[in-house]
């Protein structure tokens, strides 16, 4: 099976190279891409875990051909524009007031959402400092206001930043890169060092900068990268650390093998695992009054440990198959114009496409768009004011035309 996978998915991406279809940060190349190298992986090195069973390969034969159908037919729909594209040539820029507001507004709120966090932890147990920040962030209830958003602010001036680099000082980088690094340090989390990297990398290809061996070594010291973050913190919490094969196996393979353990939900809420953000956000509001589906999922083992479960995981829990397939279509549309949009020179798409391309690749790993979606949406309106040079308000009433 894995091996009748991996022809059909290597016949078509070098379909769509020979077609020139897009480049290779494309929402179907990275689609199919992502999904050959992990089956690759399985064929060369399965035996450290159990079996892919039926039930991920009935999701999956869902999942591809109807994302990347969905994304092409949406990219193409849209035309292209004519000429160069100005992302290349530098012909555009971004409002350096508003960016520069939010550079110092950040400058001052992050080092203070650090310190205060740190005041938080100190309560507890000293002696497991970073385990006790990684379980704040997932079951802590704290409300720090508006310092809350210094981390948001953070990725969205690094995406502007590193996509007019030349127009911004080098220090100002340095610190936006150091901002992005303590508020992962705030919450323990590796994903967003993961989208520094991927980011950096994927405007810099589309600037002609680097070249795809670059990418593939910084892939390859990211994994490091996070194998030594990882060892840090279980070292923190009195553990031995896991030898790398065993985390390479959980962090990279597991997913798709822990997708057969998935049940259905049977509550009876619409959504509850694809829209619990939503039901967490209406929950505070008094709106709705609904268990809302932990973050943190219960581990199962693979026979590794593991509690992730791909991308298809909420949407299978609350739709199962139908479900994959729908949000197959959804991701399809909205990769595919925002890919267009950025392709036909807009700043603005440029930015987010650069964010929305780490959802891409950690397709095999967990589903983090509508996850995150209130982030997405908070990163899509700081890059949106700091990529845009006027804003109009008229508060006079128009003239009717008189002959």
């Amino acid at each position: 099976m894995d091996i009748t996978i991996i022809v059909i998915l290597g016949l078509l991406l070098i379909a769509v190279r020979v077609a020139k279809l897009g480049d290779i940060f494309s929402p179907w190349t990275i689609t199919i891409g992502v999904w050959l190298i992990l089956f690759i992986l399985f064929l060369v090195n399965g035996d450290i875990l159990y079996p892919l069973g039926e039930k991920f390969y009935g999701a999956i034969a869902l999942w591809i051909p109807i994302f990347c159908v969905s994304s092409v037919l949406t990219y193409l729909s849209f035309p292209p524009s004519k000429g160069r594209l100005s992302h290349t040539t530098e012909d555009v820029t971004f409002n350096r007031i508003i960016f520069k507001v939010l550079f110092w507004i950040s400058m001052v709120i992050t080092p203070i959402y650090v310190y205060r966090l740190m005041q938080i932890v100190s309560q507890f147990d000293a002696e497991n400092v970073l385990f006790n920040i990684r379980m704040l962030h997932v079951f802590g209830e704290h409300n720090l206001g508006f310092l809350q958003y210094s981390y948001i602010i953070n990725q969205a001036l690094f995406v502007v930043a590193i996509c007019q680099y030349r127009h911004v000082r080098w220090w100002q980088m340095v610190l936006i890169i150091i901002a992005n690094l303590l508020g992962q340090f705030a919450i323990m989390e590796k994903s967003g060092i993961f989208f520094l990297l991927i980011a950096t990398l994927f405007v810099l290809y589309e600037k002609r900068v680097v070249k795809i061996r670059t990418i593939g070594y910084s892939l390859l010291l990211v994994v490091g990268v996070f194998y030594g973050i990882n060892k840090s913190m279980e070292l923190s919490s009195n553990g031995d650390g896991m030898p790398f094969l065993e985390f390479f196996g959980i962090y990279v393979m597991s997913a798709p093998v822990a997708f057969e353990y998935i049940q259905p939900d049977l509550s009876h809420h619409f959504g509850s695992n694809t829209f619990s953000y939503f039901y967490l956000f209406l929950n505070r509001f008094g709106i709705t009054n609904v268990d809302v589906v932990e973050r943190l999922q219960e581990f199962v083992f693979v026979p590794l440990p593991t509690n992730t479960f791909t991308i298809l995981e909420p949407f299978y829990k609350d739709w199962q198959n139908t479900g994959v397939a729908y949000f197959a279509f959804i991701y399809g549309v909205l990769s595919g114009f925002a890919y267009r949009q950025f392709r036909n020179g807009s700043l603005t798409a440029l930015c987010i496409y650069a964010y929305f391309v780490r959802f891409l690749i950690l397709q095999f790993y967990h589903e983090d768009f509508m996850h995150n979606i209130v982030h997405f949406i908070q990163f899509c309106f700081f890059v949106f004011i700091m990529t845009q040079h006027k804003f109009f308000v008229s508060l006079q009433r128009e003239k009717p035309n008189t002959p």
